[in-house]
Order: C-alpha cells, then sequence, then structure tokens
C-alpha cells in the first residue's frame, strides 16, 4: 500500500461480505499495461444476493483512489453496471475464452491487455508443462502443487519449467498472472475455472506423448 495500492473490506452487522483489493498498473500483478491508474485485482463478495451492492461500493471506493481511473480484465462479467466500458477484447490464454479490459475514469487515460505468449520449445520425446506461479491465490497454489506432483512422478518424460509471475516483468513477457500450459496449450486449471485432479493432469501429458 506504501507503494500506491488500495484494499478495501466490507462488512454488514459485523460480518465480512466482501473485499477488493487494486494496484498501479506499473506494478499490477495483472497484464494489463499504461500508466497512471489502478487495476482491480481481486474483488470478491460470496454471497450472491449482496454482489451487487458491494460490490458496487467497494468499486466505488476504489475508484476514490484512483483519480486517473481504474481497470479490471475479465472473462464473462460485463462490467458496465459499475460505470467501466469496454476498452479490448481478445483472445485468453484458454482456447475458447475471451478477456476483456474495462476501464472507468477519465477518457485520456489509456490502458491495453498484455498479449499472451504462445511460443514454446518443446524438447524432443517429452512433454513441457509450464507453470506459471503466483503465490496470491489459494486456489491457484494448490493447482501447482497438484501439476508438480504428477510432472515429478513421471519426470522421465516430463520437462518442468516455471516462472515466477510475481515479478511484472514476467506478467509483461507472457501475458499471464497465473496459468499452467502443456506443450505450448493453457490449460483451464487455474482461477475461475474448475479445479483439476491428478487424472486429468495425467491425462493432458498423455495426450501429447
Amino acid at each position: 500500500m506504501a507503494a500506491g495500492a488500495a484494499a478495501f473490506a466490507a462488512y454488514r452487522s459485523g460480518m465480512l461480505v466482501g473485499y477488493a483489493e487494486a494496484h498501479p498498473v506499473e506494478r499490477a500483478p495483472d497484464p494489463v499495461d499504461g500508466a497512471g491508474f489502478l487495476v482491480l485485482h481481486c474483488l470478491r463478495v460470496p454471497e450472491e444476493g449482496e454482489r451487487a451492492e458491494v460490490e458496487g461500493a467497494l468499486v466505488e471506493a476504489l475508484a476514490g483512489k484512483s483519480p486517473g481511473g481504474l481497470a479490471v480484465l475479465a472473462r464473462e462479467k460485463d462490467w458496465g453496471a459499475h460505470g467501466f466500458r469496454e476498452v479490448a477484447r481478445e483472445a485468453s490464454e484458454v482456447a475458447g475464452d475471451e478477456r476483456v479490459l474495462w476501464l472507468r475514469g477519465p477518457e485520456t487515460t489509456k490502458a491495453r491487455i498484455v498479449p499472451v505468449e504462445r511460443k514454446f520449445a518443446v524438447p524432443a520425446g517429452k512433454a513441457r508443462v509450464d507453470l506459471f506461479t503466483s503465490d496470491r491465490c489459494p486456489w491457484d497454489r494448490y493447482v501447482f502443487d497438484l501439476v508438480r506432483g504428477v510432472c515429478a512422478a513421471r519426470k522421465a518424460e516430463v520437462a518442468l519449467f516455471e516462472t515466477d509471475c510475481n515479478r511484472r516483468r514476467e506478467v509483461l513477457r507472457w501475458g499471464v498472472v497465473s496459468a499452467v500450459a502443456v506443450n505450448g496449450r493453457h490449460q483451464p486449471w487455474v482461477r475461475p475455472w474448475r479445479l483439476p485432479d491428478e487424472h486429468s493432469i495425467s491425462k493432458a501429458l498423455d495426450d501429447v506423448l
């Protein structure tokens, strides 16, 4: 927060009902580029019945911390109800999915999606597995450990590569913040997709061997 990040928690009757965090784009852990605005990294309101009201309050609080604007990189959610406008749309890292950049703030603010790097050198006779790791989400950390375990059990036929996407330069290099790829094809295993198991991870390796 000393470097410009902002975070808020929402309470009702003493109970936590939601929270949000945002980071200056220059330091953001998200594949968004630009200058002078905040990027909404995480917003969670567990109870669907409270979502619209609490999300709106959290967005307003974050927007008040960023005169230059507030951006969010989304997949299916429409952020127009919270005052955002769509500024970019492209294929996401996972085939068949899109990611959309929404921006709230001055028209002069410019933001772009960092493109996904899709070129991977695959070692002959082996499956290449890439972990693009970030330590911010417990779900993702669990997935990374699952994948490491399967790869360790099959180390004779798997080459495992890990990239630390806690580092902004790696996010800008690869265009992802948390991901798993097998032979260069990103898998729908980290948030917001369904949690994999060891069987589905092994099957993805079998499909390329």
